[in-house]
């Protein structure tokens, strides 16, 4: 008598569709854009049939010509095209927060040397009004308002060019106030005197 064939894992086979979906937006490619870059590697296939591994429930099956050909495409190997969505994201998130703690650091470091240079600023520029004034002119002047306008989200909202400004600027007088703080008093003095 012959065996049953075993069910189908509908649960792997939805996970690869959701990791091609994944990545074929992460690359912005359409349906047909990866149908064509699958079909230029040797498998010919449909952007209609990469709808329907994405999309049908349940999805339609991928052949292991398509999964090697997916492979290529996508420049990941087959063990990653099959690492389950929340493995991938979890990395991603790791991989997030590595960037930010780096960055955080980066920005500390960025903001300590700042404050240096403002101390410096203040030393050099104390008994000299001319090199204070061209110090200005040339370091406070790109502060200022105006330039082409940009607009970008984060967390969906709308954010000007105008607006990074402010915070460029209330960051950047943060770090000249505390600077002032740690100059000479004799600078202090001169500064805070004009």
């Amino acid at each position: 008598m012959p065996r049953p064939n075993r069910p189908r894992s509908l649960a792997s086979e939805a996970n690869l569709a959701q990791r091609i979906a994944h990545e074929r937006e992460q690359r912005g490619l359409s349906y047909e854009a990866l149908a064509r870059l699958m079909t230029e590697a040797g498998c010919s296939i449909q952007g209609s049939a990469i709808y329907k591994i994405e999309k049908a429930n349940p999805p339609r099956r991928v052949t292991v010509d398509e999964l090697v050909a997916l492979s290529k495409v996508l420049g990941l190997s087959v063990d990653e095209l099959l690492m389950p969505m929340e493995m991938v994201e979890q990395r991603q998130a790791q991989s997030i927060l590595q960037e930010l703690s780096q960055v955080e650091t980066l920005l500390a470091d960025a903001t300590e040397r700042a404050v240096a240079l403002f101390v410096q600023y203040f030393e050099l520029t104390a008994t000299n009004p001319e090199l204070r004034e061209y110090i200005e002119h040339h370091w406070f002047a790109p502060l200022s308002p105006g330039g082409q306008a940009f607009t970008f989200a984060v967390r969906g909202e709308s954010v000007t060019d105008e607006q990074v400004r402010d915070q460029v600027r209330e960051f950047l007088w943060s770090a000249f106030d505390t600077a002032l703080k740690r100059a000479t008093p004799a600078a202090r003095g001169q500064w805070e005197s004009s």
